[in-house]
């Protein structure tokens, strides 16, 4: 078990063989896992196997968000990530698809990005305002060199809420 902190405080509650690496607070989840990614996630350690199941959870819930989406049980999603789509989303969206027509996804342009950066347990805010150098999503997916696996596809499947279930096979087929 890998537990990443950007908090600066102890990690309570892992267990004694996780491995705590301690990250500046910047880029969210989605950074930290991207991280994990490039830096492990073409490998399968000597003790795994391509079907095992890698977790990606973050720290809270979401539960005080109240947007609308609902937490997907864990035996649901090991249910899902075992069979023939290797994934699995840790949230659904009554009512929604969590399938994106392509040609939409790459023409999806944000502008300016405000990261909220947690300062302190009692969630005091430092708002960092970032503009991406990529006019878009399908700009940034070209440079990053996924752009041709996205385009080939009519719906791609995406998840919000920071929480996944994958194998380590289909983290490879990603990065390899």
């Amino acid at each position: 078990m890998t537990v990443f902190s950007k908090c600066n405080y102890p990690v309570e509650g892992a267990p004694a063989t996780a491995q705590i690496v301690r990250m500046e607070n910047i880029g969210r989840c989605d950074h930290t896992y991207a991280h994990w990614l490039a830096q492990a996630g073409h490998r399968i350690p000597a003790d795994r196997h391509e079907s095992d199941l890698i977790l990606f959870i973050k720290d809270n819930d979401m539960s005080a968000r109240n947007i609308g989406d609902i937490p997907v049980a864990f035996e649901k999603m090991v249910r899902v990530a075992s069979g023939r789509l290797k994934f699995a989303c840790g949230r659904s969206w009554p009512g929604h698809s969590l399938y994106h027509i392509s040609q939409s996804l790459m023409r999806f342009a944000h502008g300016t990005t405000v990261y909220k950066v947690w300062e302190s347990k009692n969630r005091t805010r430092d708002e960092q305002t970032f503009t991406s150098s990529f006019k878009s999503f399908g700009e940034w997916a070209t440079a990053m060199g996924i752009a041709k696996r996205i385009e080939n596809q009519t719906l791609v499947p995406v998840c919000y809420g920071g929480t996944f279930l994958t194998t380590y096979s289909q983290m490879r087929r990603l990065v390899v």
